[in-house]
């Protein structure tokens, strides 16, 4: 059999040494004998491992499409070995309806790599909740964070999650509460370097006991975004070690980096749930090792240069992460706290899982041919002027780094690969 693409001499993270047939979108064949195809990649014994899952992306586009759009983001995504992206509902026209759904398809049909989206919650749309299909999941903001849809009231939030629950769609949530952010607005000043005091770890502690005694009364798949204190990650470990169905994700920017960036970074450096101090960022880092969290979102948030430029408080908060997460990520494996096997569980084999996705994150027969070539010894600069997504700028600037993506493949399509970009169609996540 000759087959449409063939990559040779794969190094799999146990150590195998594979050869990987590909016919049309799907693996057919994983083998150590040869294997012959229309386009043959040789790996050359390089780490070889699933496309990346990012479930948590703001990709802007439609009437922000100055910040970002599907284009320039898929982009940016296939040069991180990011093979599949799920949007959040913060948009304009946010997703909070059918017909912001609608619009949010159309426009995520010009990606160039796979994509889901996250259904937004309000305090008034449970009746959309219940009827809309083919989503990611449901998102709650328990605080204001470039979104106009604030719930944090027990009630609500335990009505959302009787329906998670019932239709078996995770909880995705930002998890700090609104009331003790305006609280804690009137004991500092508004500056960059109070932004971690002014949206204190306090505020992220209470909201996230409070998702944890809800799940525990509901039973709903309850998902718990870019966790960013110690405290959080020993109340989710307790939760787990009680039986909880709860998961939870950490940025790459909480794992390796802390609130006193600001002093060179300023408002690039802006992002909600703020950087915070440096124990909480080890203590992120031992939950990673320990297997307490369980994946990896980048939290991408493009603005534009004149918007991070504005003062304080009219900058919005995030930054772009699509093209540094594995790379940031490599460094715990290069510092022997993760090994190749820990790195896939957390950024590629869990998303799926958890979000119920069809035959993805994954190598092997019959998967989705979603595959990442990565020369784990190459090193390279940050560097936000040669970013393909639109906002190139990063907290991360001028950091050395160790290990990049040659080759990023898309349902049986290169679409990075000999430093070039090679666009083509992502499809739509299919969930089970």
């Amino acid at each position: 059999m000759t087959y449409t693409l063939v990559i040779l001499n794969a190094k799999l993270s146990d150590g195998r040494m594979l050869n990987i047939g590909c016919a049309g979108t799907r693996i057919q064949a994983m083998t150590t004998g040869p294997l012959k195809g229309d386009m043959v990649i040789d790996a050359g014994g390089r780490w070889v491992a699933p496309g990346i899952i990012d479930v948590h992306t703001h990709i802007r586009d439609m009437e922000l499409s100055q910040k970002e759009d599907w284009v320039s983001a898929s982009a940016a995504a296939a040069r991180g070995g990011i093979t599949t992206v799920c949007d959040m509902p913060n948009t304009r026209p946010a997703t909070f309806d059918a017909e912001g759904l609608r619009a949010k398809w159309r426009a995520a049909a010009r990606s160039t790599v796979n994509y889901g989206i996250n259904f937004g919650v309000t305090e008034y749309n449970h009746d959309e909740m219940e009827k809309v299909t083919g989503i990611n999941a449901f998102k709650i903001f328990m605080a204001e964070s470039s979104a106009g849809y604030v719930v944090e009231a027990m009630d609500v939030i335990r009505r959302v999650m009787e329906i998670a629950r019932r239709r078996n769609i995770p909880l995705m949530v930002h998890s700090e509460l609104q009331s003790c952010v305006e609280a804690h607005h009137q004991r500092y000043a508004m500056t960059m370097s109070n932004h971690h005091l002014l949206r204190h770890r306090e505020c992220a502690i209470r909201a996230t006991e409070r998702l944890l005694y809800l799940q525990k009364e509901t039973g709903a798949p309850l998902y718990i975004a870019h966790v960013s204190t110690a405290e959080e990650i020993e109340l989710i470990a307790r939760a787990k070690q009680a039986g909880q169905k709860v998961w939870c994700e950490v940025t790459p920017h909480h794992l390796f980096l802390d609130h006193g960036v600001a002093e060179k970074a300023g408002h690039y450096a802006k992002v909600n749930p703020p950087l915070r101090e440096k124990h909480h960022s080890h203590a992120l880092q031992q939950a990673v090792a320990d297997g307490v969290v369980d994946t990896i979102g980048t939290d991408h948030a493009p603005h534009t240069l004149e918007e991070k430029a504005r003062p304080y408080p009219e900058a919005p908060s995030g930054f772009p992460g699509l093209e540094t997460s594995l790379g940031l990520m490599l460094q715990m494996y290069h510092q022997g706290q993760i090994d190749k096997t820990r790195l896939e569980q957390m950024m590629c084999t869990a998303p799926a899982r958890i979000f119920n996705m069809k035959d993805r994150g994954i190598l092997r027969e019959g998967a989705y041919a979603d595959i990442i070539i990565v020369d784990e010894e190459r090193p390279w600069r940050v560097d936000p002027a040669a970013f393909f997504t639109k906002a190139r700028y990063s907290p991360f600037k001028d950091m050395l780094l160790k290990g990049q993506v040659i080759t990023t493949i898309v349902n049986g399509q290169p679409v990075w690969h000999d430093n070039r970009l090679r666009p083509t169609k992502g499809m739509p996540l299919e969930y089970h």
